[in-house]
């Protein structure tokens, strides 16, 4: 990992494996695609290094990455998540077709909003268009 932001405490390594152990197994619970391993990246890179507390994500799914970028900016103490996505999959793209069969409209977004509400997310983050 590179190293904090200037002006950013000291990371005590084992305090970071000790979070991501515990918040990673409810995280990794939603569907989704991001490795574990990848997810700890992010809470990292929205913690420590992000210069600013400002993230915005494109592509959003059902909230795994943003759960875990979220949680970061959370316990960074400041910030800002903006989720960026349709909720509707990608049309073109044959698993999503279905991943999403018999969903109805907003459905999708509707089940990102009760993950993200489930791990005491809500409000930490914003929908962008």
């Amino acid at each position: 990992m590179n190293t904090p932001r200037a002006g950013a405490p000291a990371v005590d390594k084992e305090a970071v494996r000790a979070r991501l152990a515990e918040i990673g197994p409810a995280i990794n619970a939603i569907d989704g695609w991001l490795d574990p391993n990848d997810g700890g990246v992010l809470y990292q890179l929205a913690r420590y290094i992000a210069p600013t507390p400002s993230v915005v994500e494109l592509g959003s799914w059902k909230g795994r990455s943003t759960a875990w970028l979220a949680h970061g900016l959370r316990d960074r103490g400041a910030g800002r998540m903006v989720a960026v996505d349709t909720w509707a999959g990608t049309t073109n793209e044959p698993e999503h077709a279905k991943l999403l069969a018999g969903y109805g409209p907003d459905q999708l977004f509707e089940e990102f909003r009760a993950n993200l509400r489930g791990l005491g997310l809500e409000g930490r983050w914003s929908r962008g268009a």
